[in-house]
């Protein structure tokens, strides 16, 4: 089996579910013979690029191949190590409950990061799970102040991200208020 990645992508982008579901039955119907171990070995071994894995993790995460997704981000933190893959693996840990690992592999990451070099997306998306991975450990004044830090990066609106927050903090007026700003716009 040699999956194509570029394939694959496209029709996760455009939202080509027919196509996207004859493919991989295709794809599996080929594997019928081989053990998941081996399967997913094969994959590996075909991955060249951190971009290749993301886009699979992509996949299964929308095809809630939860247990396989959460197997390749461990993979490609490994092996990569980069932004995007600490990321994914700190939020796949906050997720599993482990929260101080989360925290702590998270916190290294912010303090080796070049903000310069990093894009206000990605940027925003490491500091709203600092936000997250907080709120857990019941520190929200810490998480408060770090939601100012997702506030200077987000270039969306914050409306989501805020009804979350106070979700968390079981402030269900100040949330619903901001995820009807959301809806108003």
């Amino acid at each position: 089996m040699s999956i194509n990645y570029q394939k694959l992508k496209s029709m996760v982008d455009h939202y080509q579910i027919f196509d996207l579901v004859a493919y991989i039955t295709e794809e599996v119907q080929s594997l019928q013979s081989k053990s998941l171990a081996g399967i997913v070995k094969e994959w590996l071994t075909n991955l060249q690029t951190e971009e290749e894995l993301y886009e699979l993790i992509r996949f299964c995460d929308e095809a809630l191949l939860n247990r396989l997704s959460r197997m390749l981000t461990t993979y490609g933190y490994r092996r990569f190590g980069s932004i995007r893959m600490v990321t994914l693996y700190c939020d796949d840990l906050l997720r599993e409950g482990k929260i101080l690992d989360a925290d702590d592999r998270l916190s290294v990451l912010i303090s080796q990061l070049d903000t310069e070099s990093v894009k206000e997306e990605q940027l925003e998306k490491i500091y709203f799970l600092k936000v997250r991975i907080l709120l857990e450990m019941k520190q929200a004044d810490e998480a408060s102040k770090w939601m100012k830090q997702v506030t200077s990066h987000n270039q969306k609106g914050m409306a989501d991200r805020w009804g979350y927050f106070y979700l968390q903090l079981n402030d269900r007026i100040k949330a619903e208020s901001c995820l009807k700003e959301r809806n108003d716009i």
